[in-house]
């Protein structure tokens, strides 16, 4: 390990092959065919400075990536490696199917190959990371490419040091690290949505006068891609498909509109392939095991679903309908009656989107488009994003009950965002702001800076060549929309879920920026210019760095958050509360601590004796190695838990703020986790809680008695075990049992045992949960029941048989 940079031999080894990636494709521009992002001069890439920096960026990008697991991760992971579910669990919900392409022959090939579990997690991380690099290599060339794109197909000027550019801001920006590093559905649909965009434009651009009719198709089969991860890429590949229509209507001579119905309905059929050939290609990898007969029934749900999926937002966000409609077998009537409407959708789209363009005023058109977007968008951003950090306070329901006016509140992960709202419109209005000021707190000051300087571009346009095409333009004013349709939704509006826009709005401002820069440095040497883009990227770096390794609680330098020392139950801020990777920085540190100790004790206890205890599920993988052992698996009983002064406590601030823990603590911590001043995790020892007599209580939704719903538990297991016998033994001693209930369980749902809460995890109608020993200790029928408040939902008991004892 590597101190200075906490890198290891694998994240080493996978920014070294992205770095020569890189480096391969610079070389191969000038002979990849014109769809693709031939992007770069590679005489100017392949530069010693150049290539220095890019080295070191992919370096910084990739360090500590292996060496934790977020709580996606943790449970992501242990599905893959899971040979009876490899992931289905996941994609029988509607996500991940794009990275199962890649990560079920990986985890194979691991376990094949005899890996320790840890290191298996490490290299499903690397391989996330590396092919997320990989995507996000081609949207940054997409990019470079479109901006240097004419009507006629030839680029206006060599694009080297402008794909430098995109690259650094790609790789630097916070919502772009937390798709690479951590393992789950962002990073294919992040960058594989915002490449698919950029193509689609060159090809509209371009106007070639006869295309092809497979021209378009690598578009649309990144663009499916990305859609069949998540479902906030799936307007993407709507648009995508209009965007080709299009595109091959305005260039037929004659019958436009034909050509342009039949290459949308062709765009259609190529992401339908795609996704087929990635069904068949997922459910080929699985063969031979116990997972493959689990994923058949639902296998072509995911082909057509890409293209449909996007209509659950409105079904679960703005019709307040909620996450418990989506059950395989709902998702599966939801889709094939909104099938042939959404084509019908398109098709007509792309018919209105030739006559649009075919129109004389066209080109009047997008001048007002050049002109207006960026001092309207930026307005936007500025004057939404300032209101919102300085006036909206963001609470979470329960914790903070929801006025009674404010309906229609988007439920995720069991939680309701409001802002306290009176009426539902004042809601509506508050929950724009607090969109773009998410937006705003997203960018590095850097980064926004060299944004700012886009503003000057009417004043310098009889200077500045060549003209960047209106798409660029196009798609800066929709980065600087979507926050704006996302909160009118009821979507969840923090970064994460709004990377793309993010994103797409660095990206396109990069490139108009790029040109007023270039101006202010014309007449000056290289190196003063390559100084220039180093002196960008160290700023980046500077203000970025106290947010390692993950990023993802990034707020600028002008910003401050209230509650620094002491997190709130139940109020959020505008960035990240806390993933799980701060169990790998309070481990650090107590290794560091112990190390440091001249007798190697820490408090009396050998530093092997020495235990993590993350209340928030994560994991720290080689925690062994600094002689600190860590337990993944969370808290799984308010009163019975470890309590020496070896066992230490880890909560973050995302187990208060999102009501895993109903109380903080009441006595001083060990030591804190602090980024830039603010704390995002405490750790605590064991004896010390336990003299305070504190408790692990969580916050829990209750059905209301008169109105809750009675449902079913279809199966469980174990139906019961022997007194004092642990069952799936769990690290901590706990057992673990399972239940599958008749209808989708909301996030929040959990198990109880004779009135007692157990710890739950949730996947779709099933739910894990852990029993503590001193439960199943005296024989006798036990009753099981699993209770959903925020679906206002229980069950009927089942029963549960203790036998054996005395």
């Amino acid at each position: 390990m590597t101190a200075w940079l906490e890198i290891n031999g694998l994240e080493a080894g996978v920014a070294f092959a992205a770095f020569i990636a890189l480096l391969l494709g610079s070389r191969l521009a000038p002979i990849l065919p014109p769809g693709l992002p031939s992007w770069t001069d590679g005489r100017r890439l392949s530069a010693l400075p150049v290539a220095a920096a890019a080295l070191a960026i992919l370096t910084l990008s990739a360090s500590e990536t292996t060496q934790f697991l977020t709580i996606d991760e943790a449970g992501i992971i242990d599905r893959l490696a899971d040979a009876a579910d490899r992931g289905v669990t996941i994609w029988n919900m509607g996500g991940l199917h794009s990275t199962m392409l890649i990560q079920v022959p990986a985890v194979r090939l691991a376990q094949a190959a005899g890996l320790l579990p840890d290191t298996v997690q490490a290299v499903l991380k690397a391989v996330h990371w590396l092919t997320g690099a990989l995507f996000l290599m081609a949207a940054a060339g997409a990019m470079a490419s479109l901006a240097v794109t004419g009507r006629t197909g030839t680029p206006r000027d060599r694009t080297g040091p402008l794909a430098a550019v995109l690259l650094l801001a790609g790789f630097l920006l916070p919502v772009s690290s937390m798709a690479l590093k951590t393992l789950n559905y962002d990073a294919v649909s992040l960058f594989g949505a915002v490449a698919a965009l950029c193509l689609a434009c060159r090809m509209l651009e371009e106007g070639r006068p006869a295309p092809a009719w497979w021209q378009g198709s690598g578009a649309v089969v990144m663009a499916a891609l990305a859609a069949q991860e998540k479902l906030s890429a799936s307007p993407v590949l709507l648009l995508v498909c209009v965007l080709v229509g299009v595109a091959h209507g305005l260039a037929a001579p004659d019958r436009p509109f034909r050509r342009a119905v039949l290459a949308t309905l062709g765009a259609v059929a190529a992401a339908l392939l795609t996704s087929l050939a990635t069904a068949l290609l997922v459910a080929l990898a699985m063969s031979g095991e116990p997972a493959l007969a689990a994923l058949a029934p639902t296998l072509l749900l995911g082909v057509h679903e890409p293209l449909v999926i996007w209509i659950l937002a409105p079904l679960r966000f703005l019709m307040n309908i909620g996450e418990a409609l989506l059950t395989v077998q709902e998702r599966l009537w939801i889709s094939g009656l909104a099938l042939l409407p959404t084509l019908a959708a398109l098709v007509a789209g792309a018919v209105v989107g030739v006559r649009l363009l075919r129109d004389r005023r066209a080109p009047a058109l997008g001048r007002a488009v050049e002109r207006l977007s960026v001092p309207a968008g930026m307005a936007m951003l500025l004057g939404f994003g300032i209101a919102g950090l300085s006036t909206v306070s963001p609470v979470w329901a329960p914790m903070e009950p929801i006025p009674g006016g404010a309906t229609l509140v988007g439920g995720i992960n069991g939680l309701r965002l409001h802002f306290g709202a009176a009426s539902h419109a004042v809601h509506l209005a508050e929950s724009v702001l607090f969109a773009y000021g998410v937006f705003l707190a997203a960018i590095p000051t850097a980064l926004l800076l060299l944004a700012l300087a886009a503003l000057a571009r009417p004043a310098l346009r009889e200077r500045l060549a060549p003209r960047r095409p209106a798409a660029i333009h196009a798609l800066f004013g929709l980065a600087l929309v979507a926050p704006l349709l996302l909160a009118l939704l009821g979507t969840p509006t923090f970064q994460r879920y709004m990377n793309i826009p993010i994103l797409l709005f660095i990206l396109t401002a990069a490139v108009l920026a790029f040109d007023v820069w270039a101006l202010l440095l014309r007449g000056t040497g290289r190196p003063i210019r390559i100084a220039a883009v180093g002196v960008l990227a160290l700023l980046v770096v500077m203000e970025i760095a106290p947010f390692r390794p993950l990023y993802a609680a990034f707020r600028p330098l002008a910003l401050s958050y209230p509650d620094p020392d002491r997190p709130r139950p139940g109020h959020p801020n505008f960035s990240w509360t806390g993933w799980g990777e701060e169990t790998m920085l309070a481990g650090k540190e107590l290794a560091r601590r112990c190390a440091a100790a001249p007798d190697g004790r820490l408090d009396g206890v050998p530093c092997d004796g020495l235990t993590l205890r993350p209340v928030y599920i994560s994991h720290w993988p080689f925690s062994g190695e600094g002689g600190v052992r860590t337990v993944p698996s969370g808290i799984a009983d308010p009163d019975s838990w470890p309590d020496g002064p070896g066992d230490h406590y880890v909560i973050n601030r995302q187990s208060v703020v999102g009501g895993i823990l109903r109380a903080f603590p009441p006595v001083a911590p060990e030591f804190e986790v602090r980024y830039r001043g603010f704390a995002m995790a405490w750790v605590f020892r064991g004896d010390r809680l336990r003299a305070a007599g504190y408790r692990f209580d969580p916050y829990r939704t209750v059905p209301d008695p008169a109105t809750a719903r009675m449902e079913t538990v279809e199966a469980y297991g174990p139906t019961g075990t022997e007194a004092g016998k642990p069952f799936n033994p769990q690290p901590d001693g706990s057992s673990a049992l399972w239940l599958r209930t008749s209808s989708r369980l909301h996030p929040g749902a959990y198990a109880l045992l004779d009135d007692i809460p157990l710890t739950s995890t949730v996947a779709g109608s099933s739910l894990s949960a852990l029993v503590p020993r001193r439960l199943i200790e005296a024989p006798g029928r036990r009753w099981l029941q699993v209770i959903d408040g925020e679906g206002n939902m229980r069950t009927d008991p089942v029963p549960f048989d203790i036998i054996g004892g005395p």
